[in-house]
C-alpha cells in the first residue's frame, strides 16, 4: 500500500527515523497488529495513532482518511464503551 509507505517517509522526515519507528511500534503493539496488510488495519492503526492527540491526531487523521477511501471500514475501530447501567 503505497500511502502507508508515504506516511512512513513523512514521519521519519518530520520526527526522525528513530523517533518515528517507536511511535509506529508503539501503536502497532496497541493494535495488537505486527504490519498493516489491508485498509481496515490502517484504519484502526490510524485511529489509534490519532489518540496521541496534537500533531499525531492531524497525521493520523489523514492515514485514517486514506485508508477508508481504499475501503477500509470505521465499522470495527469504534472506542469500545464502557459497561454502564442498562436502560430497560
Amino acid at each position: 500500500m503505497q500511502f502507508v509507505i508515504q506516511f512512513v517517509d513523512r514521519m521519519n522526515e518530520s520526527f526522525g527515523p528513530e523517533r518515528a519507528r517507536v511511535c509506529i511500534d508503539e501503536t502497532l503493539s496497541a493494535t495488537g497488529l505486527r504490519q498493516l496488510r489491508t485498509a481496515d488495519e490502517v484504519v484502526a492503526f490510524a485511529t489509534t495513532f490519532m489518540q496521541r492527540g496534537g500533531i499525531f491526531e492531524v497525521i493520523g487523521g489523514a492515514l485514517r482518511v486514506q485508508a477508508i477511501l481504499r475501503g477500509g471500514s470505521t465499522g470495527t475501530t469504534r472506542p469500545r464503551q464502557a459497561a454502564g447501567p442498562k436502560l430497560g
